[in-house]
């Protein structure tokens, strides 16, 4: 039998495939149902939000783009939902603090700081606007779940499967950010399904399909270029589940790989596209901040591949520049991660599996477990569960072996294909009787409910399993439980009980001043000198109380807030609020100590004099005992940089909370030739 027989006879034998087409009105109406449940909810919950650390930094980004064509600009993530974000404004009247911000210096920092200045410079309106072009990949997903979930399984699985997604809290709280990661779960699912159809098809139509979805995925964030191991492994595996002969399995394998060819074609045509067809990152070759030296790595992909792609122009610069950065970035400087109640030094494999147990809802992990006894199901849809297994599992894996654990946003690409799995799989089994029926419509009711419970504190979500949003900050940090979402709720409570004097300590890129909110603040993006001793409201992020803050005074910070009750809790679990009389010492010689880190490349003499003031509020203090070593050294007093290099490992070593890089530490000592005291 020839291989296009085979095709033929595998089509018609194939009485599972169901149309994607609504058949009746009740259906349209179920479908029109979930979008607008799906629209209420998202609306009703980023009115509520203030503006979000990458919001910041995107939308700002996605302008210039579209305004002088400067992908200087945040380079380290693609640009096209930046650009989709940004389209809105065009048509707004924008008063641009930076008139002459394309082809500037530019600096991660810079771009925070001019991003900040243009969010804040315009009404609310315009992040507005620009959140509500963002959401159109939010409601691409759910039409594409359904319609998969129709054509594979049937409309029962795609109206469960649908309804998960719809209320789905890790969802709601991404689907109408201006940040990637919804985008990406968009485009990575397209183009499976697209992939899907075609080798099901064989119609050049669902090809195309394919290549602009996967091109989708790779102009929108990096980490679509997992497509590439999964469509390779689909294209090789996809013939052992066809009853095909060996012959004829050899040469569909080769027509499959043909055929991820052309995808992968048409896609990079795509990604240029979305750089306007233009090498250069910036407009006039003027210099991007990425393209200074890049720092030893032991990435290949960013210390030889990446090189020889740009040297040849195969692809654009500033997403070869951006790709290298995201490689290279967490392996020169390893970001801490909290996880459980411990504090880590760069990624654990482990992060991301306890964090999908944590952050997924409880109906998605039931019904992901369910669907792995449904044996006889997935014998019959084994084209199916290759399609929806393997991408995702790639994916997760290749995630495990991240050192950026800031958040389960990283992942979210795996959810939509958990859901299709999930609900097909347990619909299969509880449909047989009448009991597991009402088992399923009580877990979709009960989910349901759960996920109207959380609004709007989604961003702070965690599963019942864990005690729900009050008590995320207990187990993970960062952008999993406040990514600066909670100014208005701070500002709101504080108007509600103004306090005779208080004092912010916050994660993220905004400001006190931002909302009106009337209170010192100590955050990454302006740093305020607490005092020592402070009397008063003390308003304090998750993420503060996690460690995972060097500017806050760490662990020792981290544990001296801990002990205290809270007054309240806002943003599920965002912000703490104590009323009392709190010593912030630690909190002070961070100050001091940050201040001698920034001072030393220029004035060393002053950045130790810092440091002695750290070391003043905090003697433990192991920044400021490291910076006096560096500079005790520059200015030629060897005994004192061999003490104060030496008190900073011993310090190292009694506190293993805190996190630093002891065998750097350890290395620039010996080519110093200092001597080393105390256990190594």
């Amino acid at each position: 039998m020839s291989l296009d027989a085979a095709i033929c006879e595998e089509k018609a034998a194939n009485p599972k495939a169901h149309s994607t087409r609504p058949r009746t009105g009740k259906e349209v109406l179920i479908l029109a149902a979930l979008v607008i449940a799906l629209a209420l909810q998202l609306a009703g919950a980023v009115r509520q939000w203030s503006i979000t650390s990458d919001e910041i930094n995107h939308l700002h980004a996605g302008y210039r783009y579209l305004t002088c064509g400067d992908f200087g600009w945040n380079p380290e993530h693609p640009p096209l939902l930046k650009m989709i974000a940004a389209l809105p404004l065009i048509a707004m009247p924008i008063n641009d603090p930076t008139p002459k911000a394309c082809g500037m210096v530019n600096a991660k920092m810079i771009d925070f700081h001019v991003g900040h200045d243009f969010i804040f410079a315009n009404p609310e309106r315009m992040l507005m606007a620009g959140r509500a072009a963002a959401s159109i990949f939010v409601f691409g997903l759910l039409f594409l779940i359904w319609f998969t979930a129709r054509r594979m399984f049937g409309l029962t699985t795609a109206i469960v499967a649908s309804t998960v997604f719809v209320f789905e809290p890790n969802m709601l709280a991404h689907g109408a950010l201006v940040t990637t990661d919804v985008a990406a779960s968009f485009g990575f699912l397209a183009a499976v399904i697209g992939l899907y159809h075609y080798f099901q098809s064989r119609l050049g139509f669902y090809l195309t399909l394919t290549g602009l979805a996967t091109g989708l995925a790779l102009a929108v964030k990096h980490s679509g270029i997992l497509l590439a191991p999964a469509f390779v492994a689909i294209a090789v595996l996809e013939p052992m589940v066809v009853s095909l002969g060996q012959k004829n399995r050899v040469r569909r394998i080769c027509a499959n790989l043909a055929a991820v060819i052309a995808v992968a074609l048409i896609a990079v045509g795509v990604l240029w596209m979305s750089y306007g067809l233009r090498y250069a990152g910036r407009p006039n070759g003027a210099r991007t901040w990425a393209n200074e030296r890049v720092p030893e790595s032991k990435s290949l992909i960013a210390t030889r591949i990446i090189p020889a792609l740009e040297s040849r122009h195969l692809l654009p610069e500033a997403y070869l520049k951006g790709f290298q950065d995201i490689l290279v970035d967490p392996e020169v400087i390893p970001r801490p991660v909290f996880l459980l109640g411990w504090l880590y030094r760069g990624g654990r494999w482990y992060y991301f599996p306890v964090a999908a147990l944590i952050k997924f809802s409880a109906i998605v992990l039931i019904f992901g477990l369910a669907s792995c006894f449904a044996w006889g199901f997935w014998k019959e849809h084994r084209r199916e569960f290759l399609f929806l297994v393997l991408p995702a599992a790639l994916f997760f894996a290749a995630s495990c072996t991240s050192d950026m654990n800031m958040g389960i946003r990283h992942v979210l690409p795996v959810l939509p294909f958990l859901i299709l799995f999930g609900a097909a799989g347990t619909w299969s089994l509880v449909s047989r009787c009448r009991s597991g029926l009402i088992i399923c419509a009580v877990l979709l009711l009960l989910h349901c409910v759960s996920s109207l419970h959380a609004f709007p504190n989604y961003l702070a979500y965690s599963n019942e399993f864990w005690g729900g949003p009050a008590n995320t900050y207990k187990y993970l940090a960062d952008s999993n439980v406040d990514w600066g979402q909670s100014m208005k709720e701070l500002k709101a409570y504080l108007d509600r009980k103004p306090p005779k004097a208080c004092w912010v300590i916050h994660a993220y890129n905004d400001m006190d001043s931002d909302y009106g909110i009337p209170c010192g603040e100590t955050s990454e993006f302006k740093m305020q000198e607490p005092p020592q001793h402070f009397t008063g409201t003390l308003i304090v992020t998750a993420s503060a109380l996690s460690g995972v803050l060097s500017y806050t005074g760490g662990a020792r910070t981290a544990a001296m807030l801990r002990n205290l009750k809270p007054a309240a809790k806002l943003g599920g679990s965002a912000l703490f609020v104590y009323e009392g009389d709190f010593d912030l010492s630690n909190c002070l010689a961070s100050f001091h100590a940050l201040q001698s880190t920034n001072l030393f490349p220029f004035d060393k003499i002053q950045a130790m004099r810092e440091a002695e003031q750290a070391v003043g509020f905090d003697a433990r203090n192991h920044i400021a005992h490291f910076v006096m070593c560096l500079g005790s050294e520059e200015l030629g007093d060897r005994a004192r940089a061999e003490r104060e290099c030496n008190t900073t490992l011993r310090l190292l070593r009694e506190d293993s909370n805190v996190l630093a890089d002891r065998p750097g530490i350890e290395s620039y000592m010996k080519e110093q030739g200092m001597r080393i005291t105390g256990a190594q």
